[in-house]
């Protein structure tokens, strides 16, 4: 049969298709697939097939599209979730890829490549949720390099070096020409250094700063700074620093250089600790930044809603405004998270 013909069934538009899309011709398979749709709108094979065409051309949104249609007529199929988790992964839809991911493991569960999918999918978002992934992939199957490569790389990024070399070194071990692993595990053995260097200098700034010898600490974690490992936690640690030898000599330059390295902290990697921190930095410096501290400590809420710590400063700030409702309010929630606290019982008390 000629392949121009015109065909006379969804089945054989299917057929031929398929014929197009392992000849790499995707532009006719996709022509096939959506007559074939046409003839029979209740084949989830065709609808699959066109999303895959879809998802290789890298049209995700309209791949997920027909994976939905697909679903729809077959809702028992894993396959399908597994493949419209990939197109989700694909165009960054990561907690739905992951959504799709363990609804097909109900189906079919101990499918190795789900977990190697919701490892890349939490990558993004959450390290340790990645690395468990990743680690009941390996556990099916521990001869996917591949597999120890992205969990080494999710190591990496949590600055478990030692963790990481172990994954690359296993890596090599399974493809002895694996150039990426090879400079992964260059970089890794390097950056341990760095980080042993680093937390000595940390462990020293620490421990003039309990002596109270700031200007000690501040050079310590200056040299922690030069090392590039955890710089978001040493700018913390050093406007500390900064803030205690201010409060110690009031000299308006610590001040400032306390409200940058937090800054600097702020922008690697937000904290509430940070924002609390700068917070009180800007109502220390004069009324007219007072806006700004409680900004500070509502974004510190924002981040972190158990922090006790920013809702005693909010209460304070309220309460020298006199907005003895809000303080109220504030410490009570203080007292609900740190029962213990003494400073919130005494302002309750006062308050009444």
């Amino acid at each position: 049969m000629a392949e121009n013909e015109k065909l006379g069934s969804a089945e054989a538009y299917f057929n031929r298709g398929v014929r197009h899309y392992n000849k790499g011709d995707f532009e006719s398979a996709l022509a096939d697939f959506t007559e074939a749709i046409r003839l029979d709108p209740n084949d989830p094979d065709s609808y699959r097939n066109r999303g895959i065409v879809y998802t290789v051309s890298g049209e995700n949104d309209l791949a997920i599209a027909d994976y939905d249609q697909a679903i729809r007529l077959a809702p028992n199929s894993a396959d399908l979730y597994f493949q419209r988790a990939d197109s989700n992964k694909a165009a960054g839809y990561h907690e739905k890829a992951i959504a799709d991911y363990q609804k097909g493991l109900q189906l079919s569960p101990n499918t190795k490549e789900a977990y190697v999918g919701i490892g890349l999918a939490y990558f993004s978002l959450n390290y340790d949720l990645a690395i468990e992934n990743f680690t009941k992939a390996i556990s099916l199957d521990q001869n996917m390099s591949e597999v120890y490569c992205y969990r080494g790389q999710t190591y990496y990024f949590k600055r478990d070096y030692d963790s990481a070399i172990t994954d690359f070194e296993t890596v090599l071990q399974l493809d002895p020409s694996n150039a990426e692993a090879k400079e992964k595990l260059k970089s890794s053995y390097a950056e341990r250094q760095k980080k042993l260097a680093s937390d000595e200098h940390i462990q020293r700034g620490k421990t003039y700063y309990g002596e109270e010898k700031y200007d000690l600490a501040i050079e310590e974690f200056t040299k922690a700074l030069k090392s590039g490992s955890n710089v978001s936690m040493i700018y913390c640690f050093r406007g500390l620093a900064y803030k205690a030898r201010w409060e110690a000599e009031k000299s308006k330059f610590d001040c400032d250089r306390a409200i940058a390295d937090f800054t600097m902290s702020i922008d690697l990697s937000p904290t509430a600790f940070a924002h609390c921190e700068r917070g009180t930095l800007y109502g220390y410096k004069n009324d007219s930044d007072s806006d700004k501290a409680l900004a500070e400590y509502e974004m510190a809420i924002r981040l972190d809603p158990n922090y006790a710590e920013a809702y005693r400063l909010r209460g304070i700030y309220y309460g020298a405004r006199e907005d003895f409702v809000r303080a109220k309010a504030d410490f009570q929630t203080v007292l609900r998270l740190d029962p213990d606290n003494v400073f919130a019982k005494t302002i309750l008390a006062k308050i009444g």
